[in-house]
């Protein structure tokens, strides 16, 4: 795990928890979505990711790998609670379902990219932009899937 600059927070980072919270709630089937409390939200989240990310990088491997995504899931949970007054098992278990499938899909695209155009994990760090580039289609490609979902189904 290595830190992310400001720039990958402000243009990933805060785009991401607007999308998990988005389609999070889509999934609660909320009949009213606030963008301004998502996007206070996202906000309060890009903060945190920037800080949890930072922090474990600086103490890398004395941190249980992944737990930024717990800490990550859990804190978008308690904002869902306080901010939109969703239940918090619903934001829980809706939040976790999002991540669940942003994770398998960037997981999928950015090994499928980086095979193709041949980018190891280091060039992650060496140009931080390519966080941003590659998040792009992830973000289409989860918001697609649960868009079609969850007009359908629902948690």
């Amino acid at each position: 795990m290595f830190p992310i600059p400001w720039y990958v927070a402000a243009f990933e980072s805060i785009p991401e928890g607007f999308l998990i919270v988005l389609l999070s709630l889509k999934l609660m089937k909320q009949k009213e979505l606030v963008y301004s409390k998502i996007a206070a939200i996202s906000i309060i989240y890009g903060v945190i990711a920037y800080t949890i990310r930072n922090m474990n990088a600086y103490f890398y491997g004395t941190i249980p790998p992944y737990l930024h995504t717990v800490l990550l899931l859990v804190a978008l949970a308690i904002l869902m609670k306080y901010i939109c007054k969703a239940h918090f098992q619903a934001a829980f278990i809706s939040v976790f379902i999002v991540f669940v499938i942003f994770g398998l899909v960037q997981y999928i695209l950015v090994l499928m990219l980086a095979e193709i155009f041949k980018i190891n994990y280091n060039t992650f760090y060496k140009f931080p932009w390519m966080n941003v580039i590659f998040f792009i289609p992830v973000a289409a490609i989860t918001f697609f899937i649960i868009h079609f979902y969850s007009i359908n189904q629902g948690v």
